[in-house]
């Protein structure tokens, strides 16, 4: 008798091929655990994965989980932490940045699977050393409104002597707009007045990014 590999459940097909041979669908299904009353539990994984990527669903949150039938609130912070684990598990450890690339890997994992965009600062000793880097501010699907006195305020608090300065494009389109320009210009001139050099600004648009510092 011919062997149905087709019909074997996600779990089963991990038990006799291990988890390589398990496509997204499977791996899904088996995080999921359960569907729901209308679903098979790998029905919804094929559903959640036709709206969005492997990579955007660790930016998802738990409103968003829970859209989908079969999520409830418990299953949906939970799908939550297990993504914010895989992505902090790609965070790169740069601990020095001489070049943009090396900012890009260091904000990547945070940046370039977001559905929104998201403004970040890096801050730096005058050796180039990574003080520390944090998000600044949080906005919609094509802008975010940057008070550049956060910047500042960490950045004397870590007695930073240089930034870098860092948000996403979620259309993934990589070109800077003139207010991603103007607010590289302010907040060059705002730390000219108190020794902090902004070195660069670089614009995240999935796996790629653009210096325009």
């Amino acid at each position: 008798m011919k062997f149905n590999y087709v019909a074997l459940q996600p779990r089963e097909k991990y038990d006799q091929f291990g988890k390589a041979e398990l496509s997204n669908h499977d791996l899904l299904a088996i995080i999921l655990g359960t569907g729901s009353a209308n679903l098979s539990v790998f029905e919804l994984s094929k559903q959640i994965l036709s709206q969005y990527t492997i990579q955007e669903l660790s930016s998802l949150n738990q409103e968003q989980w829970m859209k989908f039938e079969g999520i409830g609130k418990v299953k949906a912070t939970t799908l939550s932490c297990i993504f914010e684990l895989v992505k902090r598990s790609k965070t790169v450890n740069v601990h020095k940045i001489n070049k943009s690339m090396d900012a890009y890997h260091l904000l990547s994992p945070h940046l370039s699977t977001l559905l929104h965009e998201e403004f970040w600062c890096v801050f730096l000793n005058h050796q180039n050393s990574v003080l520390d880097y944090k998000q600044i501010a949080k906005g919609g699907i094509d802008n975010v409104l940057v008070d550049h006195r956060l910047i500042f305020q960490r950045a004397l608090a870590l007695n930073a002597t240089k930034i870098i300065l860092a948000h996403n494009h979620p259309s993934q389109q990589l070109k800077a707009s003139q207010a991603d320009i103007k607010l590289t210009q302010r907040v060059k001139n705002a730390g000219e007045l108190l020794n902090i050099k902004l070195i660069d600004h670089i614009i995240i648009a999935g796996e790629d990014y653009l210096s325009i510092g």
